[in-house]
């Protein structure tokens, strides 16, 4: 299986590396010419490869080393999925549970396929990059 972690130079992407002292803001899976990754305004979708490298042209791809069948008809289950945003607030709010099933964002999407190997909750583009990057 394999993970896109991207940055780009908007005010979100900024944000979110800067609450989470990470390099990265966003993550996606790679499902053949396709990616799943979750975005606030559309949700957990599944768009062509190329599309999300062009809007991401900084990025790193992570190679997860084994077969992840399960995980890859999870994250095709989540799709139309709204994006969860309050889980956001989580980043300020430490004591929230910020992990709701029906509903993702890009990271936790990721993690909670990944079952057995964490909890998906708390799982922010960075500490997903730095626990894959540990396992390869």
């Amino acid at each position: 299986m394999e993970v896109y972690f991207t940055r780009s130079h908007t005010l979100g992407s900024y944000l979110i590396r800067l609450l989470t002292g990470s390099q990265w803001s966003h993550c996606g899976v790679v499902d053949g010419p396709y990616i799943i990754d979750s975005m606030q305004g559309f949700g957990v979708r599944r768009r062509s490869l190329r599309s999300f490298l062009d809007a991401f042209p900084e990025h790193e791809l992570v190679t997860i080393p084994g077969e992840h069948l399960g995980a890859m008809q999870f994250y095709r289950e989540q799709v139309g999925k709204p994006y969860d945003g309050e889980a956001l607030w989580g980043f300020l709010m430490p004591w929230r549970d910020w992990q709701d099933d029906s509903k993702w964002f890009c990271s936790e999407l990721i993690a909670a396929g990944l079952q057995g190997w964490s909890d998906s909750s708390r799982f922010t583009p960075g500490a997903l990059y730095d626990l894959l990057k540990r396992c390869v």
